[in-house]
């Protein structure tokens, strides 16, 4: 059980910082073609 839980808990900080890269990336991306 407590190894679910730390495995669990490692794949949900994982995908949040996966999904942080993501939007960060879009983000930029966005930034870079608003002067254009």
């Amino acid at each position: 059980v407590v190894f679910e839980r730390v495995t669990g808990a490692v794949t949900d900080d994982t995908v949040r910082e996966l999904s942080v890269t993501v939007w960060e990336d879009a983000d930029a991306a966005a930034t870079y073609d608003a002067p254009v």
